[in-house]
């Protein structure tokens, strides 16, 4: 049987050439040079994109948030766990609990790191998207999206424990967002 083991192998070699030919074309743009640089979009562009502008930093502020909780989650799944160890000598060490599946599903532990891991799964595609459509569509509706997208996401915690029907609260709608953020611009290239 032919084994596939050199498709992943030839596929990361690709993408390092690929990042290589990026690279030394962008080295006008790395290196220092006397010219000065601005925006290319002036105060006034800045001004329009502002709305979205508002909607990354809040998604910063959302994706700090998640992280920090989910440290809080494996502090708080720590504490809980050691006190029961304490009772019949199984005390797992803080590393057990944070880089393992110690804690399985109890204490927020799980909860906190899918919070986390579904933010990052979505984040990509909504950032290019949100800002495709802010730039080729309208940045007010792009915002009006962003905001809605940012408040289903801060859905996920409070559901993830309740599970499916619970969870696609959350998820559809955030599905759905992306796909109205980016259908209108495939459509107008497409």
């Amino acid at each position: 049987a032919m084994q596939l083991g050199w498709l992943p192998l030839s596929s990361c070699g690709a993408m390092a050439v690929a990042m290589l030919f990026v690279l030394s074309r962008s080295l006008p743009d790395i290196l220092p040079s006397s010219s000065s640089s601005s925006s290319f979009i002036g105060a006034d562009g800045l001004q329009a994109l502002a709305p979205v502008v508002r909607v990354t930093v809040g998604w910063v502020i959302l994706h700090y948030g998640f992280l920090f909780y989910q440290s809080w989650t494996k502090f708080y799944a720590h504490k809980k766990m050691k006190a029961e160890g304490k009772k019949d000598g199984k005390a797992p060490s803080f590393l057990d609990v944070k880089y393992s599946s110690a804690a399985g599903h109890k204490y927020l532990a799980l909860n906190g790191d899918r919070s986390v891991g579904n933010m990052l799964e979505q984040s990509t595609v909504f950032l290019v998207s949100l800002w495709m459509h802010a730039v080729f569509i309208s940045t007010k509706s792009a915002a009006q999206l962003g905001w809605v997208w940012i408040a289903s996401r801060v859905l996920y915690p409070l559901v993830f424990d309740m599970g499916i029907p619970w969870l696609l609260v959350s998820t559809v709608p955030g599905y759905s967002i992306i796909t109205a953020l980016i259908l209108p611009v495939c459509l107008k290239v497409f």
